[in-house]
């Protein structure tokens, strides 16, 4: 609603009486566009979070930044915060980005002792785009350094948010309409397996499975 007022308002005549009633005082101009750059920047990390290649380590300083930017949200990005589930777990999965598992401290290893492996994985982070940045990308513009460990796999696949879940069920709501409330469990299941799985079949699949029978 913002951005739309701030887009239409140089084509707003201000001597008509009419829309000169509605328009904000010249105080409450210069807040609404304070806040329209809080909220754009706000909306950069809602989007960023929602990338399936965005990694728990990037996620927390995506949420430091926020903190730093807008102290009240501490209360429910920190990573001590009452939503979070196991925060030494996620605490240590965090600098497990940065540190050597031989560096960690004993606690630390006792929560990412499961994950010690011989299995190398490789990860490199995306470079940003030239040009215009947003406040999340500018915040993880300059990539933490990743060391290599031969006892500990790296945890870059560890999803940092539920995006994946909710995009589950947003599949199945739109399989499992009112009109379709009868579908078998089987069928519904199959259904989604499908939707959720769409990149690896097409059309051409689809015939030579039906043509093999």
């Amino acid at each position: 609603m913002l951005y739309r007022y701030h887009e239409l308002t140089p084509f707003l005549d201000k001597t008509d009486t009419e829309i000169a009633e509605l328009l904000p005082s010249p105080s409450e101009e210069l807040k609404l566009r304070d806040l329209l750059v809080d909220l754009t920047d706000i909306q950069s990390v809602t989007l960023k979070l929602q990338e399936d290649s965005i990694t728990i380590a990037e996620v927390r300083r995506l949420f430091d930044a926020l903190i730093l930017r807008f102290y009240s949200m501490c209360k429910y990005l920190s990573e001590r915060a009452e939503i979070v589930d196991n925060p030494q777990f996620e605490a240590a999965i965090v600098k497990s980005f940065t540190v050597p598992y031989e560096d960690l401290k004993l606690a630390e290893k006792v929560h990412l002792g499961r994950f010690r492996t011989q299995q190398e994985a490789s990860h490199s982070n995306a470079d940003v785009e030239t040009g215009h940045k947003s406040f999340a990308e500018s915040v993880l513009l300059s990539p933490e350094p990743v060391p290599a460990s031969k006892t500990m796999m790296k945890l870059h696949w560890v999803p940092p948010t539920s995006n994946i879940v909710e995009r589950l069920f947003s599949k199945a709501k739109n399989i499992r309409t009112p009109l379709r409330n009868r579908i078998l469990p089987v069928n519904f299941e199959e259904n989604l397996y499908l939707a959720v799985n769409k990149n690896y079949w097409d059309v051409e699949t689809l015939l030579l499975v039906v043509n093999s029978d």
